[in-house]
Formats: structure tokens, C-alpha cells, sequence
């Protein structure tokens, strides 16, 4: 590496796919978050509802090679909490994030009790995604 170039941090961005206008929503911030850093890319991972054993392979590169996990727990696709379980066995830190203006599975994940051990924030529209993305994010592990 020359000098005058820097290493670029990545960070694993899991949402599921089952709001098509959730999902454009998430992907527009994490283009605009992506638009604004230069020491971080996210890079983000929509996940179907689609089971399927071939696609799990990249993800735990994808993962493994993160400093840090984003997961939009807006609703609770099975594969995304998997891989939030998946992040946290890797001693990764998992950064939750839901959108405000989505019921969606809240009910369910207050229920469940561990996202809200972890920690989540709240965003409204993809400007508030890419300023919470932006902000520093401690990538230390809970």
C-alpha cells in the first residue's frame, strides 16, 4: 500500500426484502452513508425470503470480513437474525437499526427481549439512515 492511500474498513449490512419500499428505503441511505465516508464502506446484503444453503457461504465471508454488522430489524427474516446470532459468535458488534415509521415485527422483538439488550436506533427516511450510519459507530463487540 502506498502512502498516501488508507485502508478501508467494511461493514456487513443485513436487511430482509419482504417491504420492497423498506428495502429501496435501506439501500438508498446505505448509498448515501457509502457517498460520505471515504475510512468505511457498507456493504449491504438484502435478504429474501428465499431459503437456499449456496447463499450462506458468502455471508459468513462477508461477516468474517466486517468490522462491524448492520442489521435492520424492522422485521425479523429468519436469516437475518441468524446472522445477527452468527455476527455475535464472530465477536462482531451488531449495530440494529429500525425503521420508526414501520410497525412491522416490533412486537415480536420486544417479545423476544435481546434486541433491546443490544441496542437499536431508530430512523425515519434515508437521510436519517445514512446520518445514523455516518455518526461513529463503536465497532467493540457487546
Amino acid at each position: 500500500m502506498h502512502p498516501e492511500q488508507t485502508s478501508v474498513d467494511h461493514a456487513f449490512v443485513a436487511y430482509p426484502s419482504r417491504d420492497k419500499a423498506l428495502s429501496k428505503l435501506i439501500a438508498s441511505g446505505v448509498a448515501k452513508a457509502n457517498r460520505k465516508l471515504s475510512h468505511l464502506r457498507y456493504d449491504p446484503w438484502e435478504f429474501n425470503d428465499i431459503a437456499g444453503a449456496p447463499l450462506i457461504s458468502p455471508i459468513i465471508e462477508g461477516i468474517d470480513a466486517s468490522k462491524f454488522v448492520v442489521a435492520d430489524i424492522t422485521y425479523l427474516n429468519p436469516n437475518v437474525v441468524y446472522e445477527i446470532g452468527f455476527a455475535i459468535g464472530r465477536s462482531r458488534r451488531c449495530f440494529l437499526v429500525q425503521h420508526a415509521g414501520t410497525e412491522g415485527d416490533k412486537k415480536i422483538a420486544r417479545e423476544a427481549g435481546i434486541f433491546d439488550t443490544l441496542g437499536y436506533e431508530s430512523y425515519a427516511d434515508e437521510d436519517g439512515l445514512s446520518d445514523t450510519l455516518t455518526a461513529y459507530v463503536d465497532p467493540t463487540p457487546l
